[in-house]
């Protein structure tokens, strides 16, 4: 699949890629989804790029991947009103992704509002279930957020690596910033957040250097 240099908007979801896809290339697109929906959506995908969109509110998840492998998502423009912005996920069998790299974004949540899927505000505005991923250089902004909001979560898997990422929560609890699952092991981050803005899940095999 190639999707490139479209606008898509007004729609339940922009873009759905279901059962499985392989070496699917998204970019250059102009997308965004209503609050019932997700603008990038793909099961299973295989080697994918997701590259040099702009993607915009105000759908309740922005990219949506269930046990994707060997793809990258780097290079796009990405804003909305609640977390759970980039989420990967396990699919509909229990699989976790793995090997994808998530670099150089700019994620903005341009004011907190509730998400219409009922995610909790601990969901993280990404959220990541899987193994051996790399997510570096992203900047990540959310403004007007509460308390308990967290940046990143790594709700399960081993040996991910996060680095050199910027990560800016206006006022909220500093420690929200990087949240690793106590059931996930060996997840390190570099380069990014201070030792009192990350929780390791009380897992001592994940770090923060």
């Amino acid at each position: 699949a190639s999707i490139q240099n479209n606008c898509i908007a007004e729609t339940k979801s922009s873009l759905k890629l279901s059962r499985s896809s392989q070496q699917a290339n998204i970019s250059n697109n102009s997308m965004g989804a209503p609050p019932g929906g997700v603008t990038i959506d793909m099961e299973n995908p295989d080697r994918y790029t997701i590259s040099g969109n702009n993607l915009y509110p105000d759908g309740s998840a922005v990219i949506n991947l269930y046990n994707p492998v060997h793809g990258t998502i780097t290079g796009n423009t990405i804003s909305s009103y609640y977390n759970g912005v980039i989420n990967m996920l396990p699919n509909n069998r229990g699989n976790l992704g793995n090997s994808n790299v998530i670099s150089n974004n700019v994620i903005s949540v341009e004011s907190w509002r509730r998400n219409p899927a009922g995610r909790a505000s601990k969901w993280g505005i990404m959220h990541i279930e899987g193994y051996t991923n790399r997510i570096d250089g992203n900047q990540i902004i959310a403004n007007g957020a509460p308390n308990n909001y967290s940046g990143i979560l790594i709700m399960g898997g081993d040996n991910n690596r996060l680095n050199a990422n910027s990560i800016g929560l206006g006022g909220v609890n500093s420690r929200s910033k990087v949240i690793m699952n106590g059931s996930a092991n060996n997840n390190k981050v570099t380069n990014s957040i201070d030792n009192s803005e990350f929780d390791n899940g009380g897992n001592r095999s994940n770090t923060n250097n």
